[in-house]
């Protein structure tokens, strides 16, 4: 027991040092960038250099714009962001695989709508945009099926696996003795327990929580020492006591990335990109307040024959002073005069203001706040396609390291808990596919339609010209195409099959149609002989012709008809 203490603790110890090389610039980013409100990002007992005065805040609010934009176009809570679907061709017609379908993701939805998500995912998107790196602990929970915890940056420490996957997490947290007594009452050292017992309920105690897969377990058994994940809570103080050890049936944790190269444990974001102009900005705010105070309010030259009552000498507004008027007048005059020249200085304002609004991606999402709601996914991507595509990698790596992951972990959550439906028979061995359709995802995916709108203008017009060039054209992939881009509900275009059952039934229909309309022509053809013929023999009857003479009238009928009916024609 205690040596996978130790063993914990100095691997501990080794990943703290491998994340110090970031922490000078991550608490530079913090001090400039977040807003006091954010919350503590490093420990307590860390220096703060947080200048005391703000000069500009371009950088706070475009990093406040960013995740606030991330969060209306990636997880909006009031509009569908993700769906489901079935990889396997095949299997997409079946009703009752859509109602399936359906029904889960109307349930997925709301267990995230139920719990803390959509506030610890605002949450994260600040922790991405600023450092790069956002790390959310998804655990099981009796109330509400799933619980968030977004943790912030200084409070964890990654490690990552041969193929670049962040597969470790170990954190640091405080508790006090009542939060100890009330989760392991039992396994709390006698010092933490005479604490509680005379009431010093104020002291905080250091918690390390290790997460790491294991490396060794019995497949075949579900108790919480063989699960494929470790857990451990560790308290660090008061001798190094282990205070729970269990495990997890998959990660339970989500370690997004905002940008990382394949041998990086952490990521970097936007923030350190436009970190020089915020600087650069705060400096040239501040030289123009300073040099504005001067200007209002110079530094003076005062005679020496005033130094003891020159206190006495007022500057604000409306003070009145008396003076000798007779005798020459002790001189007080301004050190220097300071004309701010705001003219000049307004461009390399705006300069800077806008190289951060534009790194933090201010623009873009101001863009899609501000659209008219008539325009479509596609207007608004071509509007802002170079941004789009800029965005397009960082979308990417969330889809897999952050969405993906997080849905896999709740479906699974849920499906222990008997949450979700069992699954009809024709698709019990389908692979679920998870379809995004935010604001952001069906825009990117429209900016191709722009192309495809384009070679239908080409085709048409070729098309005028020579028709059989439309034979080209595969129309029922160009409608599971636009499907895709648009990223509407899969249950609006058929399935392949179904639609083969459709046009097999419509041409069916149709050749009953043509054979009804052949027979009904037959009838009425022999329904006008039998007339024609009676007529006939009443015509003859009456002329007293005999049999010999009606036969070969009713051999010219028909003849005669038809050449009626020509000239008719």
């Amino acid at each position: 027991m205690e040596e996978r203490i130790k063993r914990w603790i100095k691997r501990m110890h080794a990943m703290e040092q491998a994340w110090s090389k970031n922490e000078s610039h991550w608490r530079d980013i913090a001090e400039h960038m977040l807003s006091k409100t954010h919350g503590h990002l490093f420990d307590e007992g860390a220096k703060s250099s947080r200048p005391e005065k703000t000069y500009d805040t371009t950088g706070v609010e475009a990093l406040r714009t960013l995740a606030s934009g991330m969060q209306g176009g990636l997880t909006s809570p009031s509009r569908p962001w993700f769906g489901l679907g079935l990889a396997e061709e095949g299997l997409k017609s079946s009703e009752a695989a859509q109602a399936w379908l359906f029904d889960t993701q109307e349930r997925l939805a709301g267990a995230l709508q139920r719990s803390n998500f959509y506030d610890q995912m605002h949450r994260a998107y600040y922790e991405l945009g600023a450092f790069g790196n956002a790390v959310i602990l998804i655990e099981e929970d009796a109330d509400n099926l799933v619980w968030f915890q977004t943790l912030n940056v200084g409070r964890y420490f990654m490690a990552i696996n041969e193929k670049g996957v962040v597969d470790t997490l170990y954190r640091k947290f405080k508790m006090n003795a009542p939060q100890l007594m009330e989760r392991w009452p039992d396994a709390l050292p006698e010092a933490i327990k005479s604490q509680y017992a005379s009431d010093n309920l104020n002291a905080q105690y250091t918690v390390l929580h290790v997460v790491e897969p294991r490396r060794e377990y019995d497949h075949n058994k579900k108790d919480k020492q063989n699960r494929p994940y470790l857990s451990a809570y560790v308290l660090l103080d008061c001798g190094q006591v282990l205070l729970e050890e269990g495990g997890y049936f998959e990660k339970p944790f989500i370690a997004a990335r905002w940008g990382a190269n394949y041998e990086d444990t952490y990521g970097y974001g936007p923030a350190s990109d436009v970190l020089p102009a915020v600087k650069t900005l705060q400096q040239i705010n501040k030289a123009l307040l300073k040099g504005l105070q001067k200007e209002i309010d110079p530094p003076l030259n005062v005679h020496s024959s005033l130094k003891n009552s020159f206190n006495r000498i007022g500057t604000s507004p409306n003070f009145i002073n008396f003076v000798d008027s007779t005798g020459p007048r002790p001189p007080i005059e301004p050190l220097s005069l300071v004309k701010i020249n705001f003219a000049s200085a307004a461009p390399q304002i705006e300069h800077y203001q806008g190289q951060i609004r534009q790194g933090l991606y201010s623009d873009l999402f101001m863009l899609l706040s501000n659209t008219d709601k008539r325009m479509t996914a596609t207007e608004v991507a071509e509007r802002n396609a170079e941004k789009m595509l800029l965005l397009g990698p960082t979308l990417e790596r969330l889809r897999s390291e952050l969405f993906e992951p997080l849905l896999n972990r709740v479906f699974a959550i849920m499906v222990r808990q008997g949450k979700i439906l069992d699954p009809p028979k024709e698709i019990a061995g389908g692979n679920l596919k998870v379809e995004f359709v935010s604001i952001l995802a069906s825009a990117q995916k429209a900016a191709g339609i722009g192309g495809l709108q384009r070679l239908l203008e080409m085709l048409g017009g070729l098309g005028r010209l020579k028709p059989e060039v439309l034979d080209k054209l595969n129309a029922d992939r160009l409608a599971d195409s636009l499907e895709s881009m648009l990223g509407v509900d899969p249950g609006i275009i058929r399935g392949n099959e179904e639609v083969e059952e459709m046009r097999n039934a419509k041409a069916q229909a149709s050749a009953q149609a043509m054979q009804q309309q052949q027979a009904l022509a037959g009838g009425q053809a022999m329904l006008s002989g039998v007339q024609g013929l009676a007529k006939a023999m009443k015509d003859g009857a009456q002329a007293g012709l005999p049999i010999e003479g009606l036969l070969k009238q009713m051999q010219s009928a028909p003849a005669a008809r038809e050449e009626g009916a020509d000239g008719a024609a």
